[in-house]
């Protein structure tokens, strides 16, 4: 329903045919600005009065969290703003001990600014809602709806098959989950979905942030009946993936994409590609990725590389990549 970018790229290029159907019944679509809302609330009076509507209706609603266990993003209160990497313009990860910024792409850092490099406001705050904060703001805004949270904590074993089947039924009319719980419903079966806190998902240190953001809340509009609501809370309320949400129209979202894929190099108009080093001893894994970028910074094939840059450990194991872009 909403394909890769270079899918559809490859498609306009003439390498793919695309095939367009009939236009799924679509809900109808609000995008609230979070920037005057109360920053230590989850949800705006707005997104509240909406979700209320729909549970009057006797619908199910899905408020639905799309930050996915990383750092929360930078974000200034008063316009927006969300530092990004001067090296390759992707979205800086914020570490609240350290009050650093970091790319996660290029390894560079940052001390976080204290006033907004844009607007110079002073409001500056870490952005981002888990699960169990959203649950107890939802259960003192609707003290007499049932709800559930489904994400990667409850949804496991005994517990996690009892909450799908007590979802599926429709039973329960407000769920608190992440991308995990969209899959639970059927198509139309939803009265509402809000998209809380989209914003940290669209700031991520990813080039492809904005598509996947997109894709996320184009198959969570999918579950919405007709006469239903789709609610997007965003700092960014005039961000074309929204726009494009909301009317339904993946055309226009492709076309912003691809105009900005090209501005900055990435694909479809470049290629990339990522080696990763993996050892138990740390040291020599650091040596080996420093030796591949010598090698291929030396080989004179005009290549762009970021890093190398360590990874989380798995399993074990010590590991650090490189990014490298071409033509």
């Amino acid at each position: 329903a909403s394909p890769s970018v270079e899918s559809w790229w490859g498609a306009e290029d003439g390498q793919f045919q695309l095939v367009e159907g009939r236009p799924a019944s679509w809900p109808e679509g609000s995008v609230v600005d979070r920037k005057r809302s109360d920053p230590g609330e989850p949800f705006s009076p707005p997104l509240l009065d909406l979700v209320g509507e729909a549970l009057s209706r006797h619908g199910q609603v899905l408020l639905l969290a799309t930050r996915l266990g990383y750092a929360p993003a930078l974000t200034c209160r008063e316009c927006g703003f969300s530092p990004r990497c001067t090296d390759c313009r992707i979205g800086l990860a914020f570490r609240r001990q350290s009050r650093q910024l970091h790319c996660h792409l290029c390894r560079r850092q940052e001390r976080a600014p204290a006033l907004c490099p844009r607007c110079r406001g002073r409001t500056l705050t870490a952005r981002g809602w888990g699960t169990e904060r959203m649950e107890e703001a939802a259960k003192a805004a609707f003290p007499r709806v049932p709800l559930v949270r489904y994400d990667g904590e409850s949804a496991r074993g005994v517990q996690g098959r009892a909450l799908r089947h007590l979802i599926a039924s429709g039973k329960v009319p407000l769920v608190v989950g992440t991308r995990s719980a969209i899959k639970l419903f059927a198509r139309g079966a939803l009265g509402a979905v809000a998209a809380v806190d989209p914003d940290p998902l669209l700031h991520l240190p990813d080039f492809r942030a904005a598509e996947r953001t997109f894709q996320l809340l184009w198959a969570a509009a999918e579950r919405v009946g007709g006469g239903g609501r789709l609610i997007v809370q965003t700092h960014h309320p005039d961000h074309y993936a929204f726009s494009a949400l909301v009317h339904q129209d993946l055309a226009t979202f492709y076309r912003n994409e691809l105009k900005l894929r090209a501005e900055l190099a990435y694909p479809p108009w470049s290629r990339l590609a990522r080696i990763v080093g993996r050892g138990r001893e740390r040291a020599r894994i650091e040596a080996l990725a420093d030796r591949i970028y010598r090698d291929l910074v030396g080989g004179g094939a005009g290549l762009t590389i970021y890093g190398p840059a360590p990874l989380g450990p798995a399993r074990g194991s010590h590991r650090w990549q490189l990014v490298v872009k071409g033509d």
